[in-house]
């Protein structure tokens, strides 16, 4: 079990012990940490023993990743019988690859302006969409080197788009919202400009990603963008990628 609050540890040790499963808490059986350097994780199997062992960090971007990494490897101490290879598993930490979680990507510039100087930009693209995932990305942010941060933002109706903003009034200079091309229910543009608005957004609308992009790049000071809110998003936005 990974980083977990006080009350849903109590739940999850409840359900497994009906379930008569063992369980095994992070920071209370097992630990990971980064070393000094940053460049590495420190992985402890058995936090009675205090031992550990030094794994690559993950080729995944976010604090929360190294958490992740550390659940893999409890996992994997667990249900292997033999010992396993660590060097493949050294291999498998640092080219593993989860496409639209916090994902870095490059346009195909023949479908924007020849103005823009894309070398001036960095474009990321992160699917999740809760509170705990806007959490996270806006601490990644803030520990990254500091730029101007644009947001474009699509939304399902069945999410909360309110909590998910919450984490970005601060450090975002402006916010565009599209509608989501999706069968499922989504908000039209004009309503998260509505709710980005009266929660004090520099916000405005456009038809697309596309557009969006095009609105960022030509108009505003180099930064960075980020796509988010939903990974419905994905399909329109992998159409403007690099081939």
């Amino acid at each position: 079990v990974g980083k977990q609050k006080n009350k849903a540890r109590k739940i999850i040790k409840v359900v497994a012990s009906k379930l008569k499963a063992e369980t095994f808490f992070y920071e209370k059986d097992w630990f990971v940490k980064e070393n000094k350097t940053k460049k590495h994780i420190l992985f402890f199997n058995n936090l009675k023993n205090n031992k550990f062992k030094k794994f690559p960090k993950p080729g995944l971007i976010g604090e929360h990743q190294i958490i992740n990494a550390g659940i893999a490897l409890k996992t994997f101490n667990l249900i292997m019988k033999k010992k396993f290879n660590k060097n493949l598993v050294k291999k498998g930490i640092k080219n593993v690859k989860w496409p639209g979680r916090l994902q870095k990507v490059n346009l195909n510039k023949d479908l924007f302006s020849k103005n823009i100087n894309h070398k001036a930009w960095e474009i990321w693209f992160d699917g999740g969409h809760n509170k705990s995932a806007s959490k996270v990305l806006a601490k990644t942010f803030n520990k990254w080197e500091k730029k101007r941060l644009y947001i474009i933002f699509g939304m399902l109706t069945s999410k909360n788009p309110t909590d998910f903003l919450n984490y970005f009034k601060s450090i975002s200079s402006k916010l565009i919202t599209v509608a989501i091309k999706s069968e499922s229910p989504y908000y039209p543009s004009k309503k998260l400009y509505e709710i980005a608005k009266l929660n004090e957004f520099n916000v405005e609308t456009a038809e697309t990603i596309s557009h969006a992009l095009k609105k960022i790049l030509i108009n505003e000071v180099p930064g960075r963008v980020l796509i988010c809110g939903s990974f419905y998003m994905y399909k329109e936005m992998s159409k403007l990628l690099k081939k």
